[in-house]
């Protein structure tokens, strides 16, 4: 009735519920005739476009799908265009950076890093990298919540190429690592601390192997660490040593005992001494 009252051509389309209950849709598009200044007739066609929209509604579904992984996904996923702003960015990536989603949007990526060798000057650096043949992966950087609280994240970026074959756009994922970067830390304290330590210190396997042994337990053996690490207790101590003295305690160990003890003692590097012994499991 448009196309009459309108003198326009028409396209439709129509949802059918045939007769065994199956949907089917009909695309119908045609031209109103005119005589005299009045339309006179009719002419068009007809035809089964289930197919089509069946095809359109999948692609509509699998966008809805996919617009909701990445909103909801558990990580920060952002693009970054050729000027170097922030043109998309997911739930998650508003979280940690600390920013509305519209405050986000077209701001400086380089901005949302921590002014400090590893923040904008190592994401300079990688942004720089990154090229044809080039993505980055796992990058530790040091990033702002706010603007102003530093935490550390670890970032990926891919560049996404336009029709000119160059770089359109880059895509980032960056997940909060701040916790396990502490960790490291306290853990690389200890490790130093144990380094240090006056005390004869090492880690063995159930193998009765060296995993680990502190400067002051080389200076004791009279070698650099770097040999005893990998040889079991024997191959230091020497057989007959390691049977008699070091077997025991260390099974016992090795079942779940605390084992301390006293006992003289001899070194290579630094002689006979009179030692307090402790194997912990």
């Amino acid at each position: 009735l448009d196309a009459i009252e309108n003198r326009t051509d028409y396209q439709v389309a129509h949802r059918l519920i045939t007769h065994d209950g199956r949907v089917r849709w009909l695309g119908m598009k045609g031209r109103v005739f005119e005589e005299g200044g009045e339309p006179v007739r009719m002419s068009g066609t007809v035809a089964d476009i289930t197919d089509r929209k069946e095809e359109q509604a999948a692609l509509i579904e699998s966008e809805h799908r996919y617009r909701d992984l990445y909103e909801d996904a558990p990580v920060a996923l952002f693009s970054i265009n050729r000027d170097g702003d922030v043109v998309r960015a997911n739930r998650e990536t508003v979280r940690l950076f600390g920013f509305d989603a519209r405050s986000l949007l077209g701001r400086p990526a380089l901005g949302l890093f921590a002014d400090s060798a590893a923040g904008r000057a190592r994401m300079d650096e990688l942004l720089t990298r990154i090229g044809s043949d080039h993505s980055v992966v796992d990058e530790t950087v040091e990033v702002l919540r706010g603007g102003t609280d530093p935490w550390w994240g670890s970032i990926s970026i891919k560049p996404v190429f336009g029709s000119d074959g160059e770089v359109e756009v880059l895509r980032a994922t960056l997940v909060d690592i701040t916790d396990r970067r502490r960790a490291e830390e306290v853990l690389q304290l200890g490790q130093r601390a144990i380094d240090q330590s006056p005390d004869l210190i090492s880690v063995c396997d159930t193998e009765y192997r060296y995993r680990r042994v502190n400067d002051a337990r080389t200076r004791a053996h009279g070698v650099p660490g770097s040999s005893i690490v990998g040889m079991t207790a024997a191959e230091v101590h020497g057989e007959e040593v390691f049977l008699r003295d070091v077997k025991g305690p260390f099974d016992q160990c090795l079942a779940g005992e605390e084992v301390s003890f006293e006992a003289w003692t001899d070194y290579p590097g630094i002689g006979r001494r009179f030692m307090s012994i402790s194997y912990s499991p």
